[in-house]
C-alpha cells in the first residue's frame, strides 16, 4: 500500500509539473508565414488602467502542425511556452486552435434551441408545458 501511495504522489507531482509550463491565450491572427510556421498575433493587454492596449506576439509552431483554416483576421487559441531569444521573445505554440471552442459560436451547448421548442403559441416556453405569462390573463 505504503509503495502504490508513493507512486501515486509522483504521478500527480510530474502531471502538475507539465500543466504548470503551459501557457494559454486568445488572439487575433495578423499576419501567416506557412513556410516557416511563424504566426503573428495581437493580444488584448490587461493593464491596470484597462485602457483596451494590444500587443503583438510572434509565435512558432511546426510548420506541420499549423492548421489549414488559419487565415488573417481569424480568432485563435493557442497553448505552448513563451521563451526568450537574444533580446526577442517568442511563444512556442505546442497546439493551436482556430474557432470552435465555446463563445465563438451562436448557440454551442443548443440550449438556447432547445428552449425554443416550447408549446405551440407560447413564448418558449420548453419541457412541453407551460409557457410564461402566469397571473391573471385579464379575467
Amino acid at each position: 500500500m505504503r509503495t502504490f501511495l508513493m507512486i501515486l504522489i509522483f504521478l500527480l507531482a510530474v502531471s502538475a509539473s507539465a500543466a504548470a509550463g503551459t501557457d494559454v491565450f486568445i488572439g487575433k491572427v495578423c499576419s501567416v508565414e506557412r513556410e516557416s510556421g511563424t504566426i503573428l498575433v495581437r493580444v488584448s493587454v490587461d493593464t491596470e488602467n484597462n485602457s483596451g492596449e494590444s500587443k503583438e506576439i510572434l509565435v512558432q509552431i511546426a510548420p506541420d502542425h499549423l492548421p489549414e483554416n488559419i487565415s488573417v483576421g481569424r480568432v485563435i487559441r493557442i497553448w505552448g511556452e513563451y521563451v526568450m531569444q537574444g533580446d526577442i521573445g517568442i511563444f512556442r505554440a505546442s497546439h493551436i486552435r482556430s474557432g470552435g471552442f465555446g463563445g465563438m459560436r451562436d448557440d454551442p451547448t443548443g440550449v438556447r434551441s432547445r428552449i425554443g421548442r416550447g408549446r405551440p403559441g407560447s413564448m418558449g416556453g420548453g419541457m412541453m408545458r407551460g409557457g410564461g405569462g402566469g397571473g391573471n390573463r385579464g379575467h
